[in-house]
């Protein structure tokens, strides 16, 4: 969860694109082949997040 003061502002989509970017160079070739990322459907900040491009 974001601290209030960083709500609204990107944090966690830019956190959550960094985690994947990490996560697919650490494990290059088939040892890696797709995330899941689990949220709080009643969130619309969450669901958000989640429906957001991949970039």
């Amino acid at each position: 969860m974001d601290p209030a003061h960083a709500r609204g502002r990107g944090v966690t989509p830019r956190a959550l694109r960094a985690l994947t970017e990490w996560a697919f160079a650490a494990f290059p070739g088939d040892e890696l082949t797709r995330l899941e990322l689990l949220h709080q459907v009643d969130n619309a900040a969450s669901c958000r997040v989640a429906n957001a491009p991949c970039e």
